[in-house]
Order: C-alpha cells, then structure tokens, then sequence
C-alpha cells in the first residue's frame, strides 16, 4: 500500500496525525500531485486544531527529503509565517536541507481566440487558476467578429499579467501563435484555444516532467470531456498528439522551430514523429505526459447522437464542439423589455412590490451620501440610513425620501456596515430589499433592472454588481486566486460567485426571512458575512451583466473596507477557511438544490446554465 492509500485509510479510521505525517511523505514521494493531496491533508489539520497548510507550503515539503519531514512538521504545527518556516528549518536542520523558497521558472502561456465569446472567459479563467503561479498570459485575438475581444480587454484590465494582441485580419492558427510569440518571456511555453480549457494542475505536472526528463516537449494530455456533466470520453494518451495547443515546449525548440507558420497546416502529428526529432538530432525530442489535462468540450450525447453529430470519439473540432454547444443565458436575450423604471410611487400600484432600500454612511462621505441618496431615492418606496459616528444628521436627509428612517450608531452601536440589514428582521410585508454604499451614483435604470433578474430566476437568488470568485480551498478572502467583477466594469453575462458587495445587493424579502444581525458578527464584514449565510442555505449569488460605468464610484476621502481589510486580513481569512469549500464546489451544490426546489423549470434551467461550460477546470 502506498503514502496515499495509507494516509487516506488513517484519515477514514480518525487518525489524523498519522493521516497528516502520511500526506507529507505522499508529496514528497509525488509532488505533481501535491495539490490533490493537499485538500485532505488540511482537513486532517483542522481536526487536529490546525491551521491550513498553503499551496507554497506544499512546494516546500516536495524540495525536502524524508528525514526532515518531523522537523518541518513541527515547524508547520508552531509557524504561521512562510519565511519564518524556513528559517526555522534552516537553523535547526543537522541535515543540512536547502529550503529556500522554490524558485519557479517563468511560464508563457499563449492562447488564440477566434469568435469565442461564449467560452473565452472560462478558458482564460482555467489558466489563471493554475497552481503553478509564475504565468505570464498572452492572449491573440485573431479578428473576431463578436464580443471576443471586448471580453479578453475587460479582464485584461483587472489582471495585471496578461498581455493582449488583436489582428486585424483573419490568419491561421498557426500564425497567430507566432504573434504570441514574438512577445513572450518564459523559457517554457505552452499554447491553449480560448474554446478549450485545463486542469488546475496542468502546469505544475508539466513543469515536473520537464524537470525530471531531457524532454524539449510535452504532449498527451489532450481530450475531450463532455458537459454538463464533467464527464471524460475514451481518453488515450498515444492517439491524440494532433492537438498543436494541447503541446508544451521549452523555448530552445521553439527557437529550432523558427515559425510555427511553417509547420503542416492540417494536423501536427508528424512533428512528434521520431523522425521528425531525430533529424534535429533529438532523439528524446518530445515526452508523453500520459494524463488528461487538456479538455475540448462536448455536449452530453449518446454514442448513437455523437455519430449522428458527425463527432469522433477520439476528436473533435474546437470550432465543431462550440457549434454544437448549449446557447447560455445572455442578458440582452432574457431581458423582459416591457420593464419600466420605477418611482416612489409604484408601491401604491396593485400587485406591485415595494422597494425597501437600507444605506450606511460614514461622517468622511457626507457629500458622496448626499449624491447618493439622490441618485437612489427616487426608485425606492422606503429609504432607511445608518448613520455610523455622525455627530449630527445632514438636514438634506430629511428631504430625502418621505419615507425616511433614520437609524444612528449612538442608539445602535459598533456596526459599520453591517447596519444596512438593521432594518430588515422589522419588515411587516413581503419586499425587494437593496442594500447600498454611500459612494456609488446608481442610475436611473438600476432598481428596475435588478427586481427583472430577481425575477427571472424565480426570486431564488441574491443578485449584484460587484461579485467575486474565490478558490475551493481559499486560505484567505485576498487570494492571488480570487476573481473580480468589479461594479464599475462591463459583464458580458450574468455570472454565479461566492461573494457580493452589500453595496450593490438585491433579494426577495421571503428568500432571506431569518436573516438578522445575529448572522453578522464582526463589524466590517457584512459581505462575507451575507455570503456565509447564503452558503450555508444553498442560496446562490450572482453579478449581473452590465454595460461599463452604469455604477459610478465617487472618489471617497477617507480609506474604504477594502483597503483596511486587505491591510489586515487575519479576520477574514479565518471566517473563510471555517466554511469551506468554495469556488464552483459550492456554487454547483447551491444552484442544484435551488434547481430543485423551485416551482418553474424554466428557472431551474436557467441557474443550471450559469455553470461553466468545464467548471471542474476552473477551481
């Protein structure tokens, strides 16, 4: 029986210390799957009283040898500082063991998009979540026609080591790749289409059979997997090298190559021929990873459909499997367009809901309230303010709104932001309930178009603006591995996440009936804290689709939320570790119990396609 056949008998048996010193022997003995054996491991730590072991920590025990393994562990058990580990293993080694941190080559990755708006989040997404952290992105936009290069801007502009290039004119794949090229910095290259995807860990086991061969390639990894259901289609790993993009190179075969433009424009098989090598006078030119890590996405058809569908077991088109692949939700698609704005006046119409709206504000923002309130007050039917260390109210704020509520933090202490759900336990009737930020100018359009997606998803879910994406085994609210769609930011689609901005926050009354402020316990925090109490209710969050700038930010004169708590994090991260998993781990489960419980099929469907196309390569 092997390390991790051992530890995982141990941790079924209750034993997790020896569940504990057992994983560590497993990732040393196999540190291209550390990553997978990291998620049990830490499970066993927390039985114990432990604190999570990182992704760097993980690295550092795969550098070790056996015989320090007890003295990294209780370096492990008493250290919370990565950098105070290794001095710590470094001083009281008698083996003299190297710890530094790992160095990590730096990683090209080129990827080509042609009219894949669909899918090119999603597969750009798949690379920015790989475990391997050193990654500068190349993205090519090969003169699409639609929204493709839209999408690959926006995100370029939240995500600081991504480089984008559009042509003007359609070229070859090929061709294309050598663009991509021509600006890349990494020793090591890899290629991906924005239609496909990768598995988390692609680069890292990549990376390890580089390092462990004299190989100047990698290949067998493509395949295909078919969706909703995640699941692999007959895989071999000696059939499907034709893949160009599911091929990784070391940049000195790349320099042999000259241009890829030169290389057969049908297939590539030949290029990993031995002969192809050996005339290069490399006869272990190319090595066979032998794993699936590159996915094409199929449809959930039967073998009979698939030859109906023209689709090969082992291979399909990336152009092919896109055509053939359901149609997402879209927002200018699903948009009732006999929606209207509101006033303060719709309550009073019949069968019409009101609109109850609840704003924090701090003495520093007076002025950004008084735009606030202003741009906000108008499509509301009841306005309540928490007014947080003001030493007087602002006189506008009684001309507000005429039906005002006034709460201040002198009669309702020490809640920050977390008394924007004061008011909500009181409500008498059934409602809309928005939550709102003091420095945001929300538009004329903004109550209307929220109450029409609370709507279309059968008021099942809590909507917003600003959403953010976090890993499964998140260690912290600020993880490297955490994706924003920022509220002033276009989104093409509506989008689930695990966390939103309370000041761009909308549900149904019935949806959240128990909530109060008990749900929320530290001041500051009420974003997580919302997030946690839908999580554990299987209520799914999403950030709509919006155009750019439909929320303004106000510059604000004093620090925000954000900047304090991304200066100390210690809070935060402790409340996200204890409610794990995250990432699509957690959204698939809320939206599939939603699915279930709701009246209308057609709502159940429409959460269902918010899923991505491969969320298993996503984490």
């Amino acid at each position: 029986m092997n390390f991790s056949s051992q530890a995982k008998a141990a941790f079924n048996a209750g034993n997790y210390e020896l569940a504990s010193n057992l994983y560590l022997k497993a990732m040393s003995a196999h540190p291209e799957l550390a990553g997978t054996y990291l998620i049990t491991l830490n499970l066993a730590r927390v039985k114990m009283g432990l604190s999570p072991m990182s992704r760097h920590e993980a690295h550092l025990i795969s550098s070790l040898k056996n015989p320090a393994h007890s003295l990294l562990q209780t370096a492990l058990h008493k250290l919370s500082n990565l950098n105070s580990i290794y001095k710590f293993v470094n001083t009281h080694s008698p083996l003299k063991v190297d710890v530094s941190p790992p160095h990590l080559d730096l990683v090209s990755v080129v990827v080509i998009a042609k009219d894949c708006e669909r899918t090119v989040e999603e597969s750009i997404t798949s690379i920015l979540r790989q475990s391997w952290s050193c990654i500068e992105l190349i993205i090519v936009d090969n003169a699409s026609s639609d929204r493709t290069w839209k999408i690959i801007q926006r995100i370029e502009n939240t995500v600081s080591s991504i480089t984008s290039i559009q042509l003007h004119t359609d070229h070859s794949e090929q061709a294309a790749l050598d663009a991509g090229l021509s600006i890349a910095n990494g020793q090591f290259i890899f290629f991906q289409n924005a239609k496909d995807f990768c598995h988390p860990h692609r680069i890292e086991i990549c990376m390890h059979h580089f390092n462990q061969t004299d190989a100047l390639g990698l290949f067998g990894m493509h395949c295909l997997v078919s969706v909703p259901s995640n699941n692999l289609l007959r895989y071999d790993s000696n059939l499907n090298s034709h893949k160009f993009t599911s091929i990784a190179f070391k940049r000195e075969l790349i320099s042999q190559i000259g241009s890829l433009e030169e290389l057969p424009t049908e297939r590539f098989d030949s290029f990993l021929l031995p002969g192809v090598c050996e005339s290069n006078n490399q006869a272990t030119c190319f090595h066979n990873v032998g794993l699936p890590l590159y996915f094409q996405a199929v449809p959930d058809v039967s073998s009979i459909q698939m030859t109906a569908l023209g689709i090969n077991s082992l291979y399909i088109s990336s152009s092919r499997a896109a055509s053939i692949l359901p149609e997402p939700n879209q927002l200018a698609n699903s948009v009732d367009s006999s929606v209207r704005l509101r006033s303060s006046t719709t309550a009073s119409k019949p069968g019409c809901l009101p609109v109850v709206a609840s704003v924090c504000s701090v003495p520093q923002r007076v002025e950004l309230l008084y735009k606030a309130v202003k741009s906000l007050a108008p499509q509301v039917d009841f306005l309540h303010v928490y007014l947080d260390n003001y030493n007087k109210i602002p006189t506008f704020l009684y001309d507000s709104h005429p039906q005002l509520t006034i709460y201040r933090s002198s009669d309702y202490p020490d809640l920050r932001d977390n008394g924007k759900f004061l008011a909500f336990p009181n409500l008498s009737e059934e409602c809309y309930y928005f939550t709102a930020d003091d420095d945001i100018i929300y538009p004329p359009d903004y109550v209307a178009s929220m109450i029409n997606r609370i709507d279309y998803y059968g008021r099942q879910v809590v909507i917003g603006v600003h959403g953010v994406l976090l890993p499964e085994q998140a260690q912290g609210y600020f993880s490297s591995f955490r994706k924003v769609h920022t509220f002033n930011k276009a989104l093409e689609r509506d989008a689930v996440v695990n966390n939103l901005g309370t000041g761009t926050v909308a549900f149904h009354s019935d949806l959240l009936h128990d909530l109060n402020l008990t749900h929320f316990t530290t001041p500051g925090m009420a974003d997580l804290h919302l997030s946690v109490f839908c999580k554990e209710r299987s209520v799914p969050m999403i950030a709509i689709a919006r155009l750019e700038n439909w929320l303004q930010e106000l510059p604000s004169p004093n620090t925000s939320l954000y900047h304090e708590f991304r200066q100390a994090d210690y809070k935060q991260s402790a409340l996200i570790r204890a409610h794990q998993p995250w990432g699509y781990a957690a959204i698939k489960q809320a939206v599939e119990k939603t699915s279930m419980r709701v009246t209308n099929p057609e709502c159940g469907e429409r959460l269902q396609q918010l899923i991505p196309i491969l969320h298993g390569c996503l984490k």
